[in-house]
């Protein structure tokens, strides 16, 4: 993978895939300094795998430090409501407006930051950010459950992203096509 321009210098130390590949989301953040190039990948591993990998902690462990990053940001903004139990999309709603649709929002807790590791959202979680534009929220909660807890908020991720980059570890789930041989 080549590296980053800007922002933290590329991937932020994260390792690529062991198994499957990535695709490589370049995309042009704003902020109130400069715009900055940022370089994000997502993996072609199924949801469960991935956060495994990144993080060692069980589902148990994981829904705990997202418990624990939700009341966090509730300190912030309580009058957030929790989406639908089985909801895959996002998990609060914000109906603070009632002549406009709600703002959703995907939690995602880690226990260090993302200089150490990246958040992962879901093909469900993508999704309804592709579908919810500026009305779709990403809130990342690094240090999750410590004193050190900092909320992290991105408005429309996806519409943020300017392209995709298929890398090598794509190889290994493409059809391969060879040329005849010319004899």
């Amino acid at each position: 993978m080549s590296s980053g321009v800007g922002g933290n210098g590329g991937s932020g130390g994260a390792s690529e895939p062991k198994v499957g590949g990535s695709i490589a989301a370049s995309g042009i953040g704003s902020g109130a300094a400069a715009r900055t190039e940022f370089i994000s990948y997502v993996a072609a591993l199924p949801e469960e795998a991935v956060d495994e990998e990144r993080d060692g902690l069980t589902h148990q462990e994981r829904m705990a430090l997202e418990a624990s990053a939700i009341a966090f940001i509730k300190t912030f903004e309580p009058w957030l409501e929790q989406a639908p139990t089985g909801n895959k999309g996002f998990d609060l709603i914000d109906r603070t407006m009632p002549d406009e649709a709600p703002r959703l929002i995907e939690v995602k807790a880690m226990n260090g930051s993302l200089q150490n590791r990246p958040a992962t959202m879901s093909l469900p979680q993508m999704d309804a950010a592709r579908r919810h534009k500026e009305l779709f929220w990403l809130y990342i909660v690094e240090h999750a459950g410590t004193p050190q807890a900092c909320l992290l908020k991105i408005q429309d991720p996806y519409h943020r992203t300017g392209s995709f980059t298929f890398d090598r570890g794509w190889a290994s789930i493409a059809v391969k096509v060879v040329a005849p041989s010319q004899e």
